[in-house]
């Protein structure tokens, strides 16, 4: 009893990229010192060192910050535009941070109406953009949470069904990531490679308020395509991290350094 239909905000333009990112930019930028980003704005682009980064993250100079927190927040492509705002950019009023709320909330609002003019109900959409990525490769997976931080960002209730898992025909298909940077398609196709019973979700999304339908969808779509656990055919071997965001060693490898 359920129609689908095609739903795409960015390629129709109701809500591109570039104005997703400014906004939620805009945000990040803000919870450090105007003078301090002013440059960066400009050139558009994050000179920011670690340290920097663990600086206004965390706060605390004893505590060790992890590498995928560093990662996570440095910046592997340049700011999509010009309209990345600081709220402190009108001398300390708060009017400036009112601004950044009222561009979030503009960008809602289209999307809302997009939303309603479609009569959709329910979003049916990617969680991840790759099956689980190796622990040393987290740091680079910035763009690839966009799927899930875009629907944080528009204040909409979402959850994630897992349906089925990666099989044979998946990987020989073959696969393209999509993208220039070296560190995202080096970490995408490390993903895929070796991701044979992976587990592969998707994410339901409903408009604000509307938590019952959602949790009603999920339940559907887990009906729709039961899925049957297969890990205990994927036989892992026992690994462990030597430090922080390195990549994990077999334990005996490891104990033999130790």
């Amino acid at each position: 009893g359920h129609e689908l239909v095609e739903f795409k905000p960015h390629s129709d333009g109701v809500i591109p990229k570039e104005m997703v990112w400014d906004v939620d930019a805009s945000f990040y930028v803000s919870s450090r010192p105007y003078k301090e980003v002013v440059k960066e704005l400009k050139s558009e682009k994050s000179p920011q060192t670690a340290e920097e980064i663990k600086s206004h993250l965390i706060g605390v100079d004893s505590e060790e910050a992890h590498p995928d927190l560093i990662g996570m927040f440095s910046s592997h492509e340049p700011y999509a535009s010009r309209n990345v705002q600081h709220a402190g950019s009108l001398g300390g009023s708060s009017i400036g941070h009112e601004q950044i709320y009222a561009s979030r909330d503009k960008m809602r609002e289209r999307f809302y109406k997009a939303w309603q003019a479609s009569e959709l109900d329910v979003l049916l959409c990617p969680a991840f953009a790759t099956p689980a990525l190796h622990v040393e490769e987290v740091p680079y997976s910035a763009s690839n949470v966009i799927t899930t931080r875009l629907y944080n960002l528009l204040d909409m209730p979402a959850g994630v069904v897992t349906v089925t898992s990666v099989n044979h025909v998946d990987l020989s298909q073959g696969y393209d990531p999509g993208t220039t940077n070296p560190d995202v398609t080096r970490m995408s196709m490390r993903a895929v490679e070796d991701s044979l019973g992976l587990p592969v979700a998707v994410q339901l999304v409903t408009l604000p308020w509307k938590e019952e339908l959602c949790l009603r969808a999920m339940t559907e779509l887990e009906k729709a395509l039961p899925w049957t656990p297969s890990h205990h055919l994927l036989q892992p071997e026992a690994r462990r991290s030597p430090s922080l965001g390195a990549a994990p060693v077999p334990l005996g490898r490891l104990g033999a350094r130790l």
